[in-house]
């Protein structure tokens, strides 16, 4: 009885603690891997595929394409890695667990608290994103891929070729400022053939 009085009074008084402590749980070997995840489905324009999110998570901006050590073998390991945060559901989509994830994850409350290292705010978090962008849509443009077969070898790039400019007007700068800086790069010629990717 003492044990079950003491495990209980443990236990998290609000759904702000709660989050916390599976927040500063996750193993520090995962800690940027979650944290993309939770900016994705965070700030995504529509439900998200778990096979779009593996991909992501693939992604470093600036880098070439990922190669098999830092592509997620099996993305079902998002499911453990994020714990109880997500949820697989119909069709294959990854979401939040609940909608007070994201209120949590974008609040004030969550910077002052021991999982402020998962704090995401709308500029950086759609900063992030579009930069991943640009740098999926130019590595995915580099494959001498037909269209189709490119969408098949790319699972993000649909996503990213319907979605790059919604980020990019959240993030506060036009869609032409964006791509322009992108395109600045001789290697980014993907920012200058979206039309050919959409369909």
């Amino acid at each position: 009885m003492a044990g079950l009085r003491k495990a209980l009074r443990s236990l998290p008084k609000s759904l702000d603690n709660t989050y916390s402590r599976i927040l500063i749980n996750i193993d520090e070997e995962y800690r940027r891997e979650t944290y993309t995840v939770l900016q994705w489905l965070t700030f995504s324009v529509r439900p998200l595929h778990l096979v779009e999110v593996a991909e992501a998570v693939a992604v470093r901006p600036g880098n070439d394409f990922p190669d098999g050590e830092e592509k997620l073998r099996d993305p079902h390991v998002i499911l453990s890695i994020c714990s109880s945060l997500v949820v697989l559901c119909e069709f294959g989509e990854l979401r939040l667990a609940h909608y007070s994830v994201k209120e949590y994850l974008v609040s004030e409350r969550i910077r002052t608290s021991p999982a402020s290292p998962f704090a995401t705010m709308v500029d950086s978090g759609n900063k992030k994103i579009a930069e991943i962008y640009l740098t999926y849509l130019s590595i995915s443009d580099q494959w001498n891929l037909s269209s189709h077969s490119r969408f098949l070898d790319f699972p993000l790039l649909r996503y990213a070729t319907q979605n790059w400019h919604v980020t990019c007007q959240n993030w506060h700068v036009t869609c032409s400022k964006c791509f322009s800086r992108a395109c600045a790069d001789p290697r980014n010629t993907a920012c200058c053939a979206i039309p050919h990717f959409q369909g």
